[in-house]
């Protein structure tokens, strides 16, 4: 038994699908767990449920999702779906999960409601989504279409699209093209929609679906790395080149962190995370991360998919 609170890395590949259990002080190893129904299927993907000690583990290869109580380190449930997905989305209460294809060719454009542990509904998008969150209080649902550059708001009780957010151009260093909004999360305080794009981030107000701001970066990002909802910082990343920005106005940002092989990262509390770096085929790590830098902390045995914190 390893006492929470913890920090949890998925190796999928690691003696038939493994979590890591690292101390949250130290960064050090307390054991590892082998999880039944998740190996040898499990994309690697956790996620950390906001109101109780679940993960959740897309296993199966994008059919199931595994429930894992964090007390005893077992799948309590697997959640089987009617096609492969590839990503979650999780309610601020907890109470529902949406997952869908960013990525996959199966049923792409379909995002499965999932609630009480069963799939209680499907929504069926125009196109393949490239992220959702949940935003305005929990009462949308907000889904982004990077082929036609908006955002579709979908009515959590009824299920269907309601609006939609033509994001139009956004600017970068140097010119402006096409927002295309990727990856998406929300504000601490639920208020604003944060899309992650190619070379830009796109603020929306989840309430009046107002377009509050568009921010360019140096380079392209598309993926909404981590929420630090301590500072309420959103980390946006492609390839080991990550951007901080308040999600708060007047949504400034950081200096570009360069973090190497960097790629996953989760955060325990103010300024204080942890993130995992590849330095070559061979060498793999867990690190202390601060907006500055990182710090050489605890080797792991085998290439890390994901990192989630869990209290």
């Amino acid at each position: 038994m390893f006492p929470a609170p913890a920090y949890y890395v998925a190796f999928p590949g690691f003696a038939g699908g493994q979590l890591a259990i690292i101390d949250p002080a130290t960064l050090n190893i307390r054991g590892f767990a082998k999880l039944p129904g998740v190996d040898g299927g499990s994309t690697g993907d956790l996620y950390a449920a906001p109101t109780k000690p679940v993960l959740y583990a897309i296993a199966d290869f994008g059919m199931d999702v595994a429930v894992v109580s964090t007390n005893v380190l077992k799948v309590q449930r697997l959640i089987t779906l009617p096609h492969p997905i590839d990503s979650l989305a999780i309610s601020p209460s907890g109470d529902r999960l949406y997952g869908f294809n960013a990525t996959g060719s199966r049923s792409p454009n379909d995002v499965f409601v999932i609630a009480g542990d069963m799939v209680t509904a499907t929504i069926t998008l125009p196109a393949q989504p490239g992220g959702v969150t949940v935003a305005n209080g929990g009462r949308d649902i907000f889904a982004s279409m990077p082929s036609s550059n908006k955002i579709l708001v979908i009515d959590r009780d009824t299920n269907l699209i309601e609006r939609t957010i033509f994001l139009g151009s956004c600017p970068f260093f140097g010119g402006s093209n096409p927002c295309e909004p990727i990856d998406l999360t929300t504000s601490t305080d639920g208020r604003y929609v944060i899309a992650a794009c190619w070379r830009n981030a796109v603020v929306v107000d989840s309430v009046t679906d107002a377009i509050v701001q568009k921010i360019p970066l140096e380079r392209g990002h598309g993926r909404v790395v981590a929420v630090d909802p301590f500072s309420n910082m959103v980390w946006l990343g492609f390839n080991g080149s990550w951007v901080g920005m308040s999600m708060a106005p007047p949504f400034s940002t950081t200096a570009m962190n360069h973090a190497g092989g960097a790629y996953s990262l989760a955060f325990q509390s103010a300024g204080l995370g942890a993130v995992l770096v590849q330095f070559d085929s061979s060498r793999f790590f867990v690190d202390r991360f601060t907006p500055t830098g990182y710090v050489r902390t605890t080797k792991v045995p085998v290439f890390p998919q994901t990192i989630v914190f869990s209290p």
